[in-house]
């Protein structure tokens, strides 16, 4: 299911990036790749340090952290190279390679989005593991787009993002524990063994009834 949607959209961004051009297609697809690279890796430490809990919280950081990065790196693309800048090439070459990269860039982001909403299934579920909820049967594409950027980084070891993911969740779910447990700990009272209130009500009870000698009656 989650292929056939990320087919639909390749297609529907093949038409979109066809539009724009390949100088703009080609800037739009590296931010989108360099994004969502970020933001798996950053991820575990940014669950690490926000209070967001949960598999709403883990979601919320993946799907924040990338949008934000994106949205960085394209405005920062468009004022100071696409906009200053212009590229021309051979209008059948210009089409062909801007519909590939356009569908290459459709399936990317719906193999990134289904991390969330994997995420999100997983919480909803307990009895079900991550990667059953997550149903990333396109997730060796995204692998190898965040393995691609990695190998630039200077890293040949190739990792797998659905550990990166499972490191989210964890450390959302550690927040989650932690408020847990200080709100057990304020809940407890601890009473002194000596408080005047307790002595009070020694010294304003009842006493011991009195004796009686019923051989001088």
């Amino acid at each position: 299911m989650v292929m056939l949607i990320g087919i639909i959209a390749g297609l529907f961004f093949a038409w979109m990036a066809i539009r724009m051009g390949l100088y703009v297609a080609w800037s739009v697809m590296f931010n989108l790749v360099v994004s969502i690279y970020l933001a798996i890796s950053l991820g575990p430490v940014i669950a690490d340090k926000l209070p967001l809990e949960g598999s709403f919280g883990a979601a919320v950081i993946l799907v924040g952290l990338a949008a934000a990065v994106f949205t960085a790196l394209q405005g920062a693309c468009y004022l100071f190279i696409t906009s200053q800048y212009e590229m021309s090439f051979p209008k059948l070459f210009d089409s062909v390679t801007s519909s590939i990269i356009g569908f290459l860039a459709g399936i990317l982001i719906i193999s990134f989005l289904s991390l969330p909403l994997g995420i999100i299934r997983h919480g909803l579920s307990a009895k079900s593991s991550y990667k059953e909820s997550s149903q990333l049967a396109n997730s060796a594409y995204l692998d190898f787009w965040y393995n691609a950027i990695h190998s630039l980084v200077g890293t040949k070891e190739n990792i797998q993002t659905e550990k990166l993911i499972a490191e989210i969740i964890k450390n959302t779910q550690k927040v989650k524990k932690v408020k847990s447990t200080t709100k057990a700990v304020k809940t407890v009272k601890v009473v002194e063994p000596n408080e005047p209130e307790v002595e009070k009500v020694i010294k304003d009870g009842p006493g011991e009834p009195p004796e009686f000698d019923f051989d001088k009656i």
